[in-house]
């Protein structure tokens, strides 16, 4: 892999190339895309409009796969989406109808877990993030700020 030990690195890309089809053209979004991000780091993605930054995104969070290349998180190969790997799109998506408790817990839900322990986890999660005491409000009562903490 690229730059160094992989004990270290959270997030290795190799290499990594996707292009789509668009109006039966052929159009690469990343190309040869390499790097490394060391466990505990920050990374940023900056480009201009259409330079694959998404793309790239939606890659390592495996949520496209790649045409050649590889990826891994914690030196596992990204196979596909992994509930262990969390993502928040650039505009936040709430569920109007679901308060925010439930839109934070909708992951949980969705594995199955009991509903008791899934709101207790989601208020953890609430409070880790600043948004405690706004567990019942609905989405369009929250800052555009807010909202994105809780997506």
């Amino acid at each position: 892999m690229a730059g160094g030990s992989s004990a270290l690195n959270a997030i290795q890309v190799h290499d990594v190339t996707r292009s789509f089809v668009i109006d039966r053209q052929p159009l690469v979004a990343v190309e040869g895309a390499s790097f490394d991000v060391t466990a505990g780091s920050i990374a940023v993605v900056v480009g201009p409009n259409g330079s694959g930054k998404s793309t790239l995104l939606r890659l390592i969070g495996g949520l496209l796969a790649p045409d050649s290349g590889e990826i891994r998180i914690d030196d596992r190969v990204v196979e596909g989406a992994d509930p262990r790997v969390g993502i928040v799109f650039q505009e936040p998506r709430l569920l109007p109808w679901r308060d925010v408790v439930g839109n934070v817990a909708l992951p949980l839900e969705l594995a199955g877990v009991a509903r008791p322990a899934r709101e207790e986890r989601a208020r953890e999660l609430l409070d880790l993030v600043g948004l405690s005491g706004f567990d019942r409000a609905r989405p369009h009562q929250l800052s555009g700020g807010m909202r994105q903490r809780a997506a």
